[in-house]
């Protein structure tokens, strides 16, 4: 009988052995697979968990480009996995593996970003402009509003210095300075010809020179003068990082030209003409070619530096000291409005615009909507700039087309 009790609380102990182990075993387990859950979702460098797309504009006009931005979720993923891109419609729009888009003709499309496992998608609408339809006779821009979640969406209804905050606001978000020395890179592809990218297209003269920056062949012009930034300083090297190097104020120039032109403010021609030179001893005219371009440059940097004003006559530009802040200033301010009218955002400026965005994350807005110009300095109401519509527009917004 004895024996037979001692068997059964063996039983019972070799019972409760067996069952402890299974627990810590189904404990272990449960451990080693939260583990590798946290391993794949936080710790896996090369998995990619979610995108962050950028498509400034989901309306493109037939002929013109737009590149498509993103960064992967976790950053550390991207250096591991090759973005793909494709277009469902490549005779409407088509997309090269650098994210270019290129509208071609009036239609919709699917444009599909892929990396790794994750992919999104987007739909875009090509629209064509009929002449005079951007704009009326007077040559004021038809207001149009942006899609939400677009880069100027924030600045959508507002007008004056309202307008103002806010570009100022979305354009120093994300911005990212280059160094002066950076520029000579980078100009090569910004300012390179359109018809011969291996060219650089020159600003005032219109020379186009080999783009492979050689120290001698073209320089760096300040749109908005060096000495008239309010910099504090006279100096600037390779290695400055300021209103002095800000890519969208720097264009490539042949040497020469640049000298001549020197700290000058912009001005008509005293006789008419339709090239380059010198005004007077302090003013310049940029030609016919460029003073749209001018302007546009010129008021970037109005709105983007809060140190900086343009004034409306060469009395006011003249006093203060040059390199502070009492001399910041450039103009003149009405004949600078009249040229953005009679020189319109031609593919030049929007190259420009795009690969300085790729470069230093902010836009000219004056570029991509002229129409901010008549709201900032004219005194215009969105109400009379959508009233200037005498045609269908076509737009997109939030993946629907609305004709007006």
């Amino acid at each position: 009988m004895a024996k037979k009790k001692d068997n059964v609380k063996i039983a019972k102990k070799a019972a409760k052995k067996i069952s402890s182990l299974s627990i810590g075993g189904i404990i272990l387990v449960v451990l080693v697979l939260i583990f590798l859950a946290i391993w794949f979702l936080y710790l896996e460098p090369r998995t990619v968990r979610d995108l962050e797309v950028r498509i400034d504009k989901y309306n493109i006009s037939v002929d013109a480009s737009q590149t498509i931005t993103y960064k992967t979720i976790p950053e550390t993923a991207a250096e591991y996995n090759e973005a793909s891109f494709t277009s469902s419609n490549p005779e409407i729009l088509s997309i090269d593996q650098t994210g270019k888009m290129t509208a071609h003709q009036v239609g919709k499309t699917d444009v599909t970003i892929t990396v790794g496992k994750i992919s999104n998608t987007y739909k875009i609408t090509v629209f064509k402009l009929e002449p005079n339809d951007e704009t009326n006779d007077d040559g004021f821009y038809i207001y149009i509003e942006e899609a939400k979640g677009t880069y100027y969406a924030s600045a959508n209804n507002k007008e004056g210095e309202d307008l103002r905050r806010e570009l100022n606001s979305i354009m120093r978000e994300n911005f990212t300075p280059r160094t002066y020395g950076d520029a000579r890179e980078i100009l090569g592809r910004a300012d390179a010809d359109l018809e011969d990218p291996t060219k650089v297209w020159t600003i005032y003269s219109g020379d186009k020179i080999d783009a492979t920056w050689d120290g001698t062949s073209w320089t760096r012009e300040h749109v908005w003068p060096r000495s008239r930034l309010g910099t504090e300083t006279d100096k600037i090297t390779n290695s400055t990082r300021n209103q002095a190097s800000d890519l969208h104020n720097l264009r490539a120039i042949v040497q020469s030209v640049n000298s001549s032109r020197g700290n000058s403010y912009f001005d008509n021609p005293t006789t008419e003409t339709t090239t380059y030179g010198a005004v007077t001893s302090t003013s310049w005219f940029p030609g016919d070619e460029h003073k749209g371009d001018v302007a546009r440059i010129l008021f970037y940097m109005d709105v983007m530096y809060n140190e900086l004003s343009l004034v409306e006559t060469a009395a006011e530009l003249l006093t203060g000291e040059t390199y502070q802040l009492s001399g910041a200033k450039m103009g003149l301010l009405p004949i600078l409005l009249k040229w953005h009218r009679e020189d319109p955002v031609d593919d030049f400026e929007l190259q420009r615009n795009d690969i300085i965005s790729q470069e230093q994350n902010n836009r000219n807005p004056f570029i991509d909507k002229p129409e901010y110009v008549h709201l900032i300095w004219e005194g215009k109401t969105i109400d009379e700039l959508t009233k200037l519509r005498v045609k269908p527009i076509y737009y997109y917004k939030e993946e629907y087309t609305y004709v007006f």
